[in-house]
């Protein structure tokens, strides 16, 4: 089952994706008699028809950037996302005003994403976004186009704060986290077992840094504060203490009896002494995303 920050980013996709069957096009500044059928193809969805022709015209005028992008838009639309991305990035170097290429960038890498979940797809959608978010505004010269460009830069730039939210599942191949979201747009963060190794609680404090405090261990009881990073649109998760200041005491749901409450008490100072933590796991983790 789709978890539900895949959904949120599917739909802001679907709400983001001016898509390649009915995006507009740039003025035509392409020659050839050809130029109005291969426009009317794609606007009818024909995208192998449309295919066909530009293949050729593409060979003869390969430095054209209209009919790259043309081309890469009829690619996007059979779904040859890999391809598709090449023509539009070359549409894109042969005129640097076309920013609509690089939205087509981003839809491509949106719409391969939502069918792998795979973090490489992950961290190249991340990449387009943040590419389409810095492309300059030409400014009073072109109004119109500049507002389309700034409704477009701010639907990467919420793509980008969804691609960098914490909630899902982490491991680092010994330990697995999960991380959910709070009413109060803060994070609890455990682990999945019965008895809980480490849980808390945490803050965004920007884009990609976290702060917050966590019980920690199965045996003895430590307050943790700690930092948490994420990195490659949300791929790695740095999770690294701070300072492993209080020991509250052996566990109760742990300790049954008084006897060994107090044998336990004795192993949790002792441990104290020798660490600034829980022996259990290193005072710093990288965590791979899971799902």
């Amino acid at each position: 089952m789709l978890n539900v920050q895949r959904l949120d980013l599917i739909l802001w996709v679907c709400f983001l994706c001016v898509s390649a069957r009915v995006c507009a096009q740039p003025p035509s500044v392409a020659g050839g008699s050809d130029l109005p059928r291969i426009q009317r193809y794609l606007s009818l969805e024909m995208y192998s028809e449309a295919t066909a022709a530009l293949g050729p015209a593409v060979k003869a005028d390969e430095f054209n950037g209209e009919l790259r992008y043309l081309y890469g838009s009829a690619l996007q639309g059979l779904k040859k996302y890999d391809d598709a991305v090449l023509n539009f990035r070359l549409s894109l170097r042969l005129d640097n005003s076309r920013w609509e290429a690089a939205e087509h960038v981003l839809q491509c890498y949106s719409e391969k994403f939502a069918q792998s979940s795979s973090n490489q797809d992950r961290i190249l959608l991340g990449e387009a976004a943040a590419q389409l978010a810095a492309i300059p505004s030409a400014g009073d010269t072109d109004p119109a186009g500049g507002r389309d460009l700034r409704e477009a830069q701010q639907r990467a730039q919420a793509l980008i704060t969804i691609l960098n939210s914490p909630v899902g599942t982490w491991s680092d191949g010994r330990l697995q986290l999960s991380v959910k979201s709070r009413a109060d747009n803060g994070f609890d963060i455990f682990m999945n077992e019965k008895e809980s190794y480490l849980s808390g609680t945490f803050r965004r404090r920007d884009a990609t840094e976290f702060g917050g405090s966590a019980m920690y261990g199965s045996v003895c009881l430590f307050d943790i504060d700690f930092t948490a990073q994420l990195l490659d649109a949300g791929t790695q998760l740095l999770l690294e203490e701070q300072r492993a200041t209080r020991y509250i005491g052996p566990n109760p749901i742990s300790s049954p009896s008084l006897e060994r409450m107090r044998v336990q008490n004795k192993v949790c100072r002792d441990l104290m002494r020798k660490a600034r933590g829980s022996p259990f796991y290193p005072l710093k983790l990288s965590l791979q995303r899971v799902q």
